[in-house]
């Protein structure tokens, strides 16, 4: 009796071949998707800057708070404790005094 050879599946080798392409997809892809989560540091000054001006026109202490950070300014805007904050990835700092804020890594 003659075996015959059954070509029912894949080898090994189309296997392996599929799944480094699939990697190097992923490869890609995952730093692709990780900036685009990461929010604009001009959004988060925004914001910053938006509860400012409601402790200026309220007259009232506002407060900034985020999961991460949680900043609070007076009744003239002047925020209580100067510091560089981390927020989403971004360094942003806040100054005391006139509670100027902006980015660390961009140009002032």
């Amino acid at each position: 009796m003659v075996r015959q050879k059954l070509n029912k599946g894949y080898s090994l080798i189309e296997t392996i071949f599929v799944l480094f392409i699939l990697s190097v997809f992923v490869l890609l892809i995952t730093p692709i998707y990780k900036t685009s989560i990461k929010r604009n540091s001009s959004l988060i000054i925004n914001e910053i800057v938006m509860v400012q001006y409601e402790a200026l026109l309220q007259s009232y202490y506002e407060e900034y708070d985020n999961e991460e950070v949680y900043i609070r300014f007076n009744r003239i805007g002047n925020v209580n404790m100067a510091n560089t904050y981390e927020i989403e990835g971004n360094e942003i700092i806040v100054s005391l005094g006139t509670g100027r804020v902006y980015d660390k890594n961009k140009e002032r």
